[in-house]
């Protein structure tokens, strides 16, 4: 299936804003101590990135980029209420 000029462009365009982006993690990472990968990911998606978006950049798999995203969801950690069976 030929791929039309215009889909080539968006490609061409997404695979640069991901190598810009990617350029200037690595210019904010160089400046300060060693940034954990779960780090990374959640700077990235406070800046609004899609998390297809950051494994692309950081070349993680979604897959990987969700499943930390949801362990560091807000909430995550509380403690479960007990129910009373006092009656």
């Amino acid at each position: 299936m030929p791929i039309d000029a215009e889909t080539k462009w968006k490609h061409d365009i997404s695979a640069k804003l991901d190598l810009v982006v990617a350029l200037l993690g690595g210019i904010a990472t160089a400046t300060e101590v060693t940034i954990s990968v779960t780090a990374r990911i959640m700077r990235l998606r406070s800046l609004g990135l899609a998390p297809a978006q950051i494994g692309r950049v950081l070349g993680k798999s979604t897959k990987y980029v969700t499943a930390v995203l949801s362990q560091k969801k807000p909430g995550k950690n509380k403690p479960r209420e007990e129910k009373d069976d006092s009656g």
